[in-house]
C-alpha cells in the first residue's frame, strides 16, 4: 500500500522532472562550451532539446497535463536557450549581418524582451484558469529557430538566424495578443480548483 501511495504521489510530477532537466543542463552546457568542450556541449544541448518533446509525451500518456506544466515547460525552454545565447554570444561575439547595425548581444536582449512579454501573458493562467492563452504555431517555429541559433553560435560562430528568431518571436507575441481573452466576470477560483491546476505535470506547450 505504501508503495502505491508513493507512486501516486510521484507520477504526476514525472513530466515536470524531465522538464527540470533542461534547467539543470543549461549551466553544465554553458560550462562545457566556455572551456572548449564544444562537442560535449552540443551533444548535451541536443539531449536537452529532446526532453522538450519527451515531457509533453509523458504528460499526455500519464494524463497529467496542466497549466503549471505548460508554464514550466515554456520557462525551461527560455532559460536553456537564452542562457546559452548569452554565454556563447558574449564569448565569441558572433557575426550578425543585415540587422540594422545591431550587435549580436543587442539582438539577444531584444529576444529576451520578447520572451519576457510572452511569460507575462502566460503567468495569469497559473492562478486563473479562465484566462485564455493561445500558444500557436508561431511559438513552435520560434522555439525551433532559437534552438538552431544556439547550435549555429556554438558550432559556426555566427548568428545569422537570430533575426529570424526575433521576427518569429514578434509574430508569436502578436498571435498571443490576438487570441488573449480575460473572463467577463471577476477572476475567482476555488482552492480545490487551484490545487488541481497547480500540481500536475508538463504539457510541452511552446511559447
Amino acid at each position: 500500500m505504501r508503495k502505491s501511495r508513493i507512486e501516486r504521489a510521484l507520477v504526476p510530477w514525472i513530466p515536470c522532472m524531465v522538464t527540470g532537466l533542461r534547467v539543470v543542463l543549461a549551466p553544465i552546457i554553458a560550462y562545457l562550451y566556455a572551456y572548449g568542450f564544444v562537442v560535449a556541449a552540443v551533444a548535451l544541448f541536443a539531449i536537452a532539446v529532446w526532453t522538450d518533446w519527451l515531457d509533453g509525451v509523458l504528460a499526455r500518456v500519464l494524463r497529467v497535463v496542466s497549466d503549471f506544466g505548460a508554464f514550466f515547460d515554456a520557462t525551461a525552454d527560455k532559460i536553456l536557450v537564452l542562457s546559452l545565447l548569452f554565454v556563447a554570444g558574449s564569448a565569441i561575439q558572433p557575426t550578425l549581418n543585415f540587422w540594422l547595425g545591431a550587435s549580436s548581444m543587442q539582438a539577444v536582449w531584444a529576444l529576451v524582451a520578447i520572451e519576457a512579454a510572452l511569460t507575462a501573458l502566460r503567468l495569469p493562467r497559473l492562478f486563473f484558469p479562465q484566462v485564455n492563452v493561445h500558444a500557436g504555431r508561431m511559438g513552435k517555429y520560434k522555439l525551433v529557430t532559437e534552438a538552431a541559433v544556439v547550435l549555429e553560435v556554438m558550432i559556426l560562430g555566427s548568428a545569422e538566424l537570430l533575426p529570424v528568431a526575433i521576427g518569429l518571436g514578434i509574430l508569436s507575441l502578436i498571435e498571443h495578443l490576438v487570441h488573449y481573452r480575460l473572463p467577463v466576470g471577476p477572476l475567482r477560483q476555488s482552492s480545490s480548483e487551484a490545487s488541481r491546476h497547480g500540481k500536475h505535470g508538463s504539457t510541452g506547450s511552446p511559447s
